[in-house]
């Protein structure tokens, strides 16, 4: 489970921190393009998946969480929170994401 845990937070802060990585740095437009196909393609996994995210439930299910419960990231973990209606602000940060990277090209 710790692996999961690992590679499901890796996940969310390449996720995370790529946009303002992308702003304040050079990269190459390799990089953009690989971090806009893997925003489109994660949007696409939780629209086919009834927008969850598959490793969310399988932690969750690991965890013996309730199926609703959103990704626990380090702050809920911290403060031993619960939450159930995160995805909006994930899809919002997605779509904010594919904004700043797309003006960088």
């Amino acid at each position: 489970m710790a692996f999961l845990l690992f590679i499901h937070n890796a996940i969310i802060f390449y996720v995370s921190l790529s946009p303002i990585y992308i702003m304040l740095t050079d990269t190459t437009i390799i990089y953009k393009l690989i971090y806009i196909a893997f925003l489109v393609f994660l949007r696409l996994h939780w629209y086919l998946n009834n927008n969850k995210c598959i490793i969310t439930q399988l932690q969750n299910k690991l965890m013996d969480l309730d199926e609703k419960t959103g990704n626990r990231d380090p702050c809920d973990i911290l403060f031993d929170e619960y939450n159930t209606n995160k995805g909006k602000i994930y899809v919002y940060y997605i779509i904010f994401a594919l904004t700043v990277t797309l003006m960088k090209l």
